[in-house]
């Protein structure tokens, strides 16, 4: 019996020894991010997938949950979305987000943003990303998600509240230079009139108010009709047919995005494409009814300024460096909002050249606006390391 003690006991000490010189496992440093998985999208216009710049050395890379709070859904909040997604994509196969991009769409009332914003929230988003649907109205829900730790992005349109970053054009001054165009193209003097997206909206506001301030320069030219047309044809459409019905000396109209075509249909049933001068876009339909209108009317003239989609991209990539700690580096305005500059802008002196790109050489579908978004390079140059 003695024997057989000391054989178990000796059997229970060559398994410790044995058990203590094996090789610890192997683990995987949490400051490595995940090479570029090949689902991540390629890189297309002002993307480079693959420059972006690591976390710091030694730092932990906790992948993000991101959540996007849109309004009202037409084609250049898809293209936004799409933009937005591919870049998450590109993340995702770094590391720096995880799980599906959380999309939610409010349409046009506060109260459902809200409450959309609120649960994303509660739901452990870590960024947020917001188009708003007000200036002001959404300050509350978003100050109480800062408050909670989340990274707080308002892009396309500014909001005001405390803590929150803003990432968008400058929207006064791209209203600016339609009105700018426009007065020079009826010769400064004359009868206006404008038709606005959605009133209230940021985008919106700010755009009107530099077409008003801009048309006051020019003391020969008088604003005698408004309307709103939702950013759509149709709204476009019926919103230009009852400014020309109710205004027989009228010699321009102002517009936004979406409703270029609808516009220039008003006009053409009214007889009036060659004694009204209209705004236009650059979105593919409207390209393609401005080159139509040009092959009928030789003179017609007709102006558009790329508001790039990819605005929601560059927010993403502004908000998860926010997110890893990076220290913004550029200039804010206002003293939260990083504008993004635009320039490119289609007129007659560059139609063709435009068109043949967009239309002729890529292809691209009558929803489709020309795009942009700040590279991962150019992202970099604005945070800290």
């Amino acid at each position: 019996m003695k024997k057989i003690t000391f054989v178990v006991v000796m059997l229970l000490v060559l398994a410790m020894v044995f058990t203590a010189c094996a090789p610890a496992p192997a683990q995987e440093s949490a400051s490595e991010a995940p090479a570029a998985s090949e689902s991540a999208a390629a890189p297309e216009s002002g993307e480079a997938s693959d420059g972006a710049s690591e976390p710091a050395e030694g730092a932990e890379v906790k992948p993000l949950k991101v959540g996007l709070s849109n309004t009202f859904m037409y084609p250049w909040r898809a293209q936004m979305i799409d933009d937005v997604m591919r870049v998450f994509e590109n993340y995702k196969g770094k590391g720096w987000v995880e799980g599906d991009l959380i999309v939610q769409h409010a349409g046009t009332d506060t109260n459902s943003q809200i409450a959309q914003i609120r649960n994303m929230v509660n739901d452990g988003v870590d960024v947020l990303l917001i188009n708003p649907i007000s200036a002001d109205g959404l300050n509350e829900v978003a100050e109480e998600a800062v408050a909670k730790g989340v990274t707080v992005v308002a892009f396309d349109q500014a909001i005001s509240a405390e803590g929150v970053y803003n990432v968008t054009i400058d929207h006064y001054k791209w209203g600016s230079q339609f009105a700018d165009w426009l007065a020079n193209a009826i010769g400064k003097e004359g009868e206006v009139a404008y038709i606005e997206g959605t009133p209230g909206m940021p985008a919106n506001d700010q755009r009107v108010a530099g077409w008003k301030d801009t048309l006051a320069k020019y003391p020969d030219i008088k604003i005698v009709g408004t309307a709103v047309g939702n950013w759509d044809n149709p709204g476009g459409q019926k919103a230009a047919s009852q400014l020309i019905a109710t205004n027989p000396n009228l010699k321009g109209i102002l517009s936004m995005d979406g409703m270029a075509v609808g516009i220039f249909n008003a006009l053409k049933s009214a007889k009036k494409l060659d004694s009204i001068v209209s705004t236009g876009e650059t979105q593919v339909a409207g390209l393609k009814e401005w080159k139509s209108i040009r092959e009928e009317y030789p003179e017609f003239v007709s102006f558009g300024l790329v508001n790039p989609p990819g605005i929601g991209a560059t927010a993403l990539g502004f908000a998860v460096r926010l997110a890893q700690g990076k220290e913004f580096q550029g200039e804010f305005t206002d003293g939260n909002t990083y504008l993004y500059d635009v320039s490119v802008k289609v007129d007659e002196n560059n139609f063709d050249e435009f068109y043949t790109q967009f239309v002729e050489t890529e292809g691209r579908p009558d929803s489709y606006y020309p795009d942009e978004w700040m590279s991962e390079e150019d992202l970099d140059a604005l945070f800290s390391k």
